[in-house]
């Protein structure tokens, strides 16, 4: 799949090292969804600075950040397994 950039949330569902979004942006929060055990998110500003980190520990579970705030830049290079990451901007 790709991923949708369109419409808010945004759904990360492909990870990689390239800046999703290189300007300033004021996240809400972050859903890591359809999280199976193991599964990995990772995300970080266009510096490299860790923004958010999460690991799935049961089946079907939703994890969520709670507010982020401003950050510049935005990339997920982590994602594993089937989940998908929503990105609610304001």
């Amino acid at each position: 799949m790709a991923n949708q950039l369109a419409n808010t949330p945004w759904k990360i569902d492909t990870p990689g090292a390239g800046i999703l979004y290189s300007g300033w942006m004021k996240i809400a929060q972050f859903e890591f969804i359809y999280v199976a055990q193991g599964d990995t998110v990772t995300v970080t500003d266009s510096l490299g600075n860790l923004v958010y980190n999460a690991t799935g520990v049961t089946d079907g579970e939703t994890q969520r950040s709670g507010k982020i705030g401003n950050i510049l830049g935005l990339i997920v290079p982590t994602l594993t397994g089937g989940g998908s990451l929503l990105v609610y901007v304001q």
